[in-house]
């Protein structure tokens, strides 16, 4: 069935194989997709892209933070030779995360909705 494409590749990224669900990801979407499972593929490819260059890029920035024993705040001072997947840029969280700007955005509409139900 047309859902097994993305489960699949999930199953495969849990077992801590990005590469393998990436590459998997990508062949998929040369098959003729249904819309919606091509979408829902796009985004699944576009989140496993997202972590797979973030922890890069996380690891540069706390090698540079033993350099020069400080605390990085400005991603500029990076060298960021890749894309976020969503095309926004890269910024370095409020908690020290290097996190492409669209993953900052839910994470922050996350954090509000909890904060809201919490309150409720």
């Amino acid at each position: 069935p047309s859902w097994y494409r993305a489960a699949m590749a999930g199953v495969i990224d849990q077992k801590g194989q990005l590469d393998a669900s990436i590459r998997y990801l990508e062949e998929e979407l040369k098959k003729e997709l249904s819309p919606s499972v091509k979408d829902i593929t796009e985004e699944r490819l576009r989140l496993l892209r997202h972590e797979v260059r973030a922890e890069r890029i996380q690891r540069q920035k706390e090698d540079l933070e033993k350099q020069t024993e400080e605390i990085l705040w400005d991603i500029g001072r990076l060298a960021v030779d890749v894309a976020d997947p969503w095309g926004e840029g890269w910024i370095i969280s409020a908690d020290g995360k290097v996190r492409a700007i669209e993953m900052e955005r839910r994470e922050a509409k996350k954090t509000r909705n909890e904060e809201r139900h919490s309150l409720k």
